[in-house]
């Protein structure tokens, strides 16, 4: 099993469209539900148990992804209902859900690593342990300035928050990180795949054991599933898309976000240019920006969409509810 993590708008789907190119390595979209079964079941169930196991997992899958990112449905970029083929065979009469979600998602056999890619798969990599106790992990990290950027230009979101989001999620991942051995667990930066793709995709084949295919360095021909609010899916490699926050942001927001992000800045390679030092998130800061998120929630969608009227709106709020309400233990 092979899971991707990191901050939304920080490169996660860059990753899976570049991992996905290479013909042993098949990850799907987001699954926010899967820390969750780790409260719920072991790494592996009675055989007997497959169906109800099955069940609760379509059940937890607000995003249907079991059925739309089905591999045939992958493959030709549709949203059909597809039959599952013959159950896994149990060993000793036990079936591990990691054989059941390779079933589920109709993965071939020739397909060496599967699994998801989800921003809170970061925050969440000791509970993915405890139901997959082989997976290995890929985190990417990208510059907060941008990705505050990146939130304020795609939602609307308040710069802060998303600064103390890059710093907690990517602090807890770090800690769960050092829990494991160092050949389960690969951090990248997003700069480097948009610098030196060719010395990055090498890594991660390393990383995963397989041999290096040139496929993809031309992810972007081999994309077929489309995912909407995503503008440069199916695109080469943008080299440029970096440092915007130099120009989008004014001074003291950059200060701001440096001062919230300091630690992990510091730690990830990107260096301060205004801070002189860490402060914190605020609580008048977290309310103004919860409430301005809020506003962004009702009024601005996600500018990307290509249907982003009332109705589309309503639509996605209601699932962001029904999300957080299914897994609010999973967003720690």
């Amino acid at each position: 099993m092979l899971f991707l993590g990191g901050v939304g708008s920080g490169g996660t789907d860059l990753l899976m469209n570049i991992v996905n190119a290479h013909p042993a390595i098949f990850v799907v979209g987001e699954m926010p539900f899967l820390p969750g079964l780790a409260a719920r079941t072991g790494a592996s169930v009675p055989a007997g148990q497959l169906d109800a196991v099955a069940t609760e997992m379509r059940r937890l899958d607000e995003y249907n992804t079991f059925g739309h990112h089905h591999w045939t449905n992958w493959i030709n970029d549709s949203k059909e209902n597809v039959p599952l083929g013959p159950p896994p065979e149990p060993v000793n009469g036990e079936l591990t859900v990691a054989a059941i979600f390779r079933w589920m998602l109709g993965t071939p056999a020739d397909i060496v690593w599967t699994g998801n890619k989800t921003p809170t798969n970061t925050e969440n990599i000791d509970r993915l342990t405890r139901l997959f106790p082989d997976a290995r992990f890929i985190v990417v990290v990208r510059d907060p300035r941008d990705v505050a950027v990146s939130w304020r230009r795609r939602w609307g979101r308040d710069e802060r928050l998303t600064a103390d989001k890059w710093e907690t999620r990517l602090a807890a991942g770090r800690r769960h990180l050092r829990d494991l051995p160092g050949d389960r667990a690969l951090i990248l930066h997003f700069e480097d795949l948009l610098t030196d793709l060719d010395a990055s995709c090498r890594e991660i084949c390393d990383f995963l054991a397989l041999d290096f295919d040139p496929r993809m360095l031309r992810f972007h021909e081999t994309v077929t599933k489309t995912i909407g609010g995503q503008e440069n899916r199916g695109r080469p490699v943008l080299t440029g898309n970096r440092e915007k926050w130099r120009t989008a942001l004014r001074k003291d927001q950059v200060r701001r976000v440096e001062e919230i992000a300091w630690e992990g800045m510091r730690i990830h390679g990107y260096e301060p240019q205004h801070a002189t030092g860490p402060r914190p998130l605020s609580r008048v800061e977290r309310l103004r920006g919860r409430a301005r998120d809020i506003w962004a929630v009702l009024f601005v969608g996600s500018r990307f969409q290509k249907t982003n009227r009332r109705r589309d709106r309503i639509h996605r709020i209601l699932l962001q509810a029904k999300k957080h309400l299914l897994h609010r233990d999973v967003y720690r």
